[in-house]
């Protein structure tokens, strides 16, 4: 297996579609998977000289946007960018004959920039997307008839669009040093129909901050992850609470296999054998998902977190999870239609070449089942190490609080 991992890899490479089925992309093909019916078959669509740069599903899981980079076909280095909509058999078969499921293809006004990400609104009529740099462009479609609603040139580097789930008229834009909330008004005038709003954090701050990710919890608070391990929550476009993840794993982890461990540790060693010993450096976050009852964030060092919200925005932690090792980077996460399964893909660097499997550690109460997958992946995009192993796990939401 791969996992959306060339030509570098990709945000959402990875999407739960349902209970037990996901969508994850390799090479130029997107692939789907049923993991206990054990069947795997291709998301019917043209696949000749594409190569798959951005991916995202409709709320309801029947429909997937797919941005594409299209060759010539001729040897020359020629492409054009484009979306494709594409819907979601109902049935995973496992026919080799697979029926083109494209419902419509949106051709970018710029088409020698690739789609870097894509998002739907709730209703699924309309789609969001965001084109890679020097121009970052931010466009509104209405894709069942093909027509590119409004558009607007960022020019600063930015990663991450999302839709408001109660209002589709409202975008999210994120970057490392960029998180603003964009309108979308048909009748405006104005940077044709949609519109900036200030900056959610003081202009200094913004700066001088490294966004990640961000989702929308709850479908009316917008949840910001930062690098240095904290989530600020946004609603209205006021910050209401700002979550030191940093203390919540400190908290968490105070007890259960992970202090005994290290007790077992300081007895064998004393006081004299610690000497020297320095403690992990804080975890940084890469990435966050909305689920049914909050947020999931993930970071390196193998850490999970999870979280639930009330309506007044008062967070609780249901756990701090660890992967085996605590060396993996948690890229992507994405929860079930059902919200009782989480996907996870995270990478971690190894020496070797060999296959792996491996279940999943947590560092409060009892025990869950995981299953994994691994596989070496390479990139020519982008400086990360060669010998990186990418892993997909599912983690059971539905038993993170026993």
């Amino acid at each position: 297996h791969a996992f959306g991992v060339y030509p570098c890899p990709i945000k959402d490479a990875v999407i739960s579609l349902g209970e037990d089925t996901f969508a994850f992309c390799v090479g130029r093909h997107v692939a789907l998977c049923h993991q206990s019916r054990q069947r795997l078959c291709f998301l019917g669509r043209e696949t000749r000289h594409r190569i798959v740069t951005a991916i995202t599903k409709s709320h309801s899981g029947k429909l997937i946007a797919i941005g594409e980079r299209v060759g010539s076909g001729d040897g020359s280095n020629q492409h054009a960018a484009q979306i494709s909509i594409v819907g979601v058999p109902k049935d995973l078969g496992d026919n080799k004959d697979v029926k083109d499921e494209t419902l419509k293809v949106l051709h970018p006004a710029n088409k020698k920039l690739d789609i870097i990400d894509l998002a739907f609104t709730g209703d699924g009529k309309h789609l969001v997307s965001l084109s890679s740099m020097p121009d970052c462009t931010v466009a509104f479609w209405r894709w069942d008839v093909e027509k590119l609603m409004s558009s607007h040139d960022l020019q600063i580097p930015v990663s991450r669009v999302h839709v408001n789930p109660s209002n589709v008229a409202q975008i999210s834009v994120g970057g490392h040093s960029y998180l603003r909330l964009w309108d979308f008004n048909a009748w405006s005038h104005s940077d044709q129909g949609l519109t900036e709003q200030p900056s959610l954090f003081p202009l200094k701050q913004e700066k001088a901050m490294k966004v990640v990710d961000h989702c929308w919890a709850l479908s009316s608070f917008l949840c910001a992850a930062s690098e240095d391990g904290h989530i600020h929550i946004f609603q209205d476009g006021q910050l209401v609470q700002d979550v030191d993840v940093q203390a919540q794993i400190k908290k968490d982890e105070s007890s259960g296999p992970k202090a005994e461990e290290a007790k077992q540790v300081a007895a064998l060693m004393g006081a004299a054998g610690l000497v020297g010993v320095h403690e992990s450096p804080p975890v940084r976050l890469t990435t966050i998902s909305a689920w049914l009852q909050g947020f999931v964030v993930g970071g390196d060092q193998g850490y999970l977190g999870i979280f639930k919200m009330d309506s007044k925005a008062q967070v609780e932690s249901v756990g701090t999870f660890r992967m085996p090792g605590e060396k993996a980077v948690m890229w992507n996460l994405s929860t079930s239609t059902e919200e009782s399964s989480l996907v996870i893909l995270s990478f971690e660097e190894h020496e070797t070449e060999s296959m792996m499997s491996s279940t999943g550690t947590r560092s409060r109460g009892g025990s869950a089942s995981r299953q994994s997958t691994v596989s070496r992946a390479s990139s020519t995009a982008r400086p990360r190490p060669p010998t990186e192993k990418w892993s997909l796990h599912t983690f059971p939401m539905s038993q993170a609080d026993l």
